[in-house]
């Protein structure tokens, strides 16, 4: 403990201002506070005060600084936060227009896809149509009686042919059906059944059970036929063939020469055998009547091949 010089009272070693008279005790030597000696008050407290307190101040932090730092930190908090939602929102509006311009382009895409596939099916029907030679009659045959106009006869036989080495498939320029299904955007053409794929097929279209429908196969040149092959009906599966109409009678038309022909219902190979070869370059089968199907009435014909020489 010390003595203030001013006051004669006790304060401690620490001290700056006697607790008392408010004296200063900065300016004070240790002589000074022996308690021998004695000092007027001092007159000018509030001002040795003001002064310690601006001494304080230049000691201690500054409030105004530290008042003006915390502004400042606010507003880079403020700014940061602003920033990140124009980044935010820039981002959002550029992803918005990105996806609009790819779905855009998947629609022009999408339509120039569906209009080739257009085109292209409208140029397979004109092909078929332009490459067909007319053939046969053209009568309603639901209420057609057979006969016969060729002295070659036909006969039907379950099973492959034998070529003997002679005899070979003849080539195909072009095909024509008197009406084509369409079923989810595929079109079961005249050509299918030409393809050598037993999976695909001709269907009909027509209203009722596809009797009166005829497909009909134009020849690359005359031929000699002596076997037709058939795969009637819908051969992708068994449940299919049987879910889909069959041809079961038929007028086979070489072009001036008919042969009215029934065939048996079944999971078959068909071969037509003539007793004598066919001078031919155009080949039509017109449907006389059905097995009707159990869930559709589309009448098909899987394949159908020519043999001569």
């Amino acid at each position: 403990m010390r003595i203030c010089p001013y006051c004669r009272n006790a304060v401690s070693d620490t001290a700056r201002f006697c607790q008392n008279c408010g004296g200063n005790l900065q300016k004070i030597t240790p002589t000074d506070f022996s308690d021998t000696r004695i000092y007027e008050p001092v007159k000018d407290t509030e001002e040795q005060l003001s002064e310690q307190v601006e001494s304080w101040d230049d000691e201690g932090y500054d409030s105004e600084e530290e008042e003006k730092y915390s502004r400042e930190n606010r507003r880079t908090v403020v700014v940061g936060v602003v920033l990140a939602l124009l980044i935010c929102i820039v981002g959002v509006g550029l992803w918005i227009v990105v996806s609009r311009m790819l779905n855009q382009e998947a629609e022009i895409d999408v339509g120039s896809g569906l209009s080739d596939k257009t085109v292209q099916v409208e140029a397979e029907q004109d092909e078929e149509e332009d490459s067909s030679v007319e053939i046969g009659g053209t009568e309603e045959y639901s209420d057609y009686v057979p006969e016969t106009t060729s002295a070659v006869s036909a006969e039907v036989i379950v099973g492959t042919p034998d070529l003997q080495g002679v005899y070979a498939a003849a080539g195909v320029s072009g095909s024509q059906a008197s009406s084509v299904l369409e079923d989810s955007g595929v079109y079961h053409y005249a050509s299918l059944m030409l393809d050598g794929i037993e999976s695909t097929s001709w269907q009909e279209a027509a209203d009722g059970n596809g009797i009166g429908e005829w497909v009909q196969v134009q020849l690359d040149r005359t031929y000699d036929v002596k076997y037709i092959t058939f795969k009637l009906g819908n051969w992708r599966n068994q449940q299919l063939y049987y879910a889909n109409g069959r041809p079961a009678q038929i007028l086979l038309t070489l072009d001036d020469q008919e042969f009215y022909l029934d065939f048996p219902d079944g999971m078959d190979t068909f071969t037509v055998e003539f007793s004598e070869t066919c001078a031919a370059s155009a080949v039509q089968i017109r449907i006389l009547s059905v097995y009707d199907g159990s869930s559709w009435s589309d009448c098909c014909i899987s394949e159908m091949t020519v043999y001569g020489s």
